[in-house]
């Protein structure tokens, strides 16, 4: 199970670039010291840091999906017509606004690290 403090920490030292992105470059091992590394540079404790990536391994399986995601191998015009619609644009802006505490908190963390 992927520890939420690892999806915390990917997101606000990676922004807007796919973790899978930045894995594809190196190996995983040297990926993590890297992400130790940036993490620690941007004020991130080595306690929170071993809680959150001591005995971390990748799971194939989630990495064979991840580069199959259509995100990454639609063009942006397949993407669009065959997933954005109306309905799904409406359920977004619900979501949006059921959750803008949360993600005025995220904005919070990021004006900090970054």
């Amino acid at each position: 199970m992927v520890r939420p403090i690892v999806l915390v920490l990917i997101a606000l030292l990676f922004g807007g670039m796919p973790a899978s992105l930045a894995a594809q470059e190196q190996p995983f091992a040297a990926w993590l010291v890297d992400l130790r590394t940036e993490a620690q540079s941007k004020g991130i404790s080595s306690a929170t840091l071993d809680a959150a990536l001591t005995d971390l391994e990748p799971i194939p399986r989630v990495i064979e999906l991840d580069r199959r995601q259509p995100e990454f191998t639609w063009t942006f015009r397949k993407y669009m017509g065959k997933l954005v619609n109306q309905t799904r644009i409406d359920k977004g802006k619900q979501k949006l606004s059921q959750n803008s505490k949360l993600l005025n908190w995220n904005r919070l963390i990021r004006k900090r690290f970054n």
